[in-house]
């Protein structure tokens, strides 16, 4: 899996970095961009949050349509988990639009 990060910052120093996940469709050039392979649990997570927020999701709400008895359940999704196949094909239905192939790096 690959994503790009942003360095912002003045001169060679890089102060802050900003993740961008999944990858831009350009490819962005530059010595502030760098590309980083990401280990597919981590792809997940990542992906997933992006959904979420870009649905303006709570994890609370992400959690009850997803049949989730927990926020704690919900919240572990978004760190590095190792979902079953059945919660990755809940989150599919719910986020259709999640791609397992990019998280697999396929």
């Amino acid at each position: 899996m690959v994503g790009a990060v942003h360095g912002c910052g003045t001169g060679g120093y890089k102060s802050a970095y900003h993740f961008t996940f999944p990858p831009p469709l350009s490819r962005s050039s530059g010595s502030n961009v760098v590309p980083v392979e990401v280990e597919p649990a981590v792809a997940f997570s990542m992906q997933l949050r992006q959904l979420r927020l870009r649905s303006r999701l709570t994890q609370k709400e992400a959690a009850r349509r997803l049949g989730m008895r927990s926020l704690y359940s919900y919240q572990r999704l978004e760190r590095r988990s190792n979902p079953s196949l059945a919660t990755m094909k809940k989150v599919k239905t719910l986020f259709p639009e999640f791609s397992l192939d990019s998280v697999l790096g396929s």
